[in-house]
């Protein structure tokens, strides 16, 4: 095959690479605009926590970043392909189709460029962002356990909070507005009702207590997480990884950590 058999090649899959980023983006319209109409149905019809809901809108990200990635690789690829039809142009002395590739690669490259940058840059500070919040309710419910922990060494009990009984400061949850003189106002989640605090009622149990926060990142390093713990404690034992959301303060307490220095856990 001689450079002209090899440009006419190229030129081919070029277009061929083209027509297939074009379907995909016709396809991924027709897509999204599914999504909006059933989305747009159920709420209507007040199924917005309906099963069919919750699955579309976890897998339209995945599906979009799919498409987004994909796409970029067919313009990297493309990109490559003017790259080679200008080189081989120019081999044979074919100068006008060599500058016809050659000046649109540079522009594509340059593109391209800018938009890995902006794709990377959206992405890591995204997760520096989340993982900042899980350190921040890390570091907020060691504070509540220590807070505990002085009171229960003035009062020989624990501060109690039951949302039934009144006296959470009209917080959701069970989880306290205060702790006596040793947190005069209870930390908030760093990012709202999204990933909002807990508790459980401790009236009947004054002798112990339970909080805790939802984290953004599955921790599977601790022990008793190899399969992930979403959720961080605050207990009159310590502080824990668990996997679920606690529904009794025996919920709040990871079996496997309690050998540990629990409240030092990372």
């Amino acid at each position: 095959m001689n450079s002209k058999d090899k440009i006419e090649y190229l030129k081919k899959g070029e277009k061929n690479l083209m027509r297939i980023a074009k379907y995909l983006l016709i396809g991924f319209g027709g897509v999204y605009a599914l999504f909006l109409l059933v989305v747009f149905t159920a709420r209507s019809r007040d199924f917005e926590s309906s099963e069919i809901v919750t699955l579309l809108s976890t897998a339209f990200p995945w599906l979009f970043l799919g498409i987004v990635i994909t796409i970029i690789l067919i313009a990297i690829i493309a990109t490559l392909e003017k790259y080679a039809i200008s080189a081989f142009a120019y081999s044979v002395g074919d100068r006008k189709t060599g500058a016809n590739n050659l000046f649109p690669a540079l522009l594509a490259t340059l593109l391209l460029f800018f938009l890995l940058s902006m794709f990377l840059m959206a992405l890591m500070p995204n997760h520096s962002r989340s993982k900042a919040r899980d350190a921040r309710r890390i570091s907020d419910m060691r504070q509540l356990a220590g807070a505990q922990v002085m009171y229960f060494n003035e009062a020989g009990l624990y501060f109690t909070c039951s949302q039934t009984g009144g006296d959470c400061g009209g917080s959701n949850g069970n989880y306290p507005s205060f702790i006596g003189n040793y947190l005069k106002e209870a930390p908030l989640d760093p990012n709202g009702n999204e990933h909002c605090y807990g508790g459980i009622d401790n009236t009947v149990a004054s002798g112990r207590f339970c909080y805790f926060a939802n984290l953004e990142n599955t921790n599977t390093a601790a022990p008793g997480c190899s399969d992930g713990c979403d959720f961080y404690t605050a207990t009159e034992l310590g502080n824990f990884y668990v996997r679920q959301r606690p529904d009794t303060i025996d919920a709040c307490i990871n079996k496997e950590q309690t050998g540990a220095a629990v409240t030092d856990k990372k």
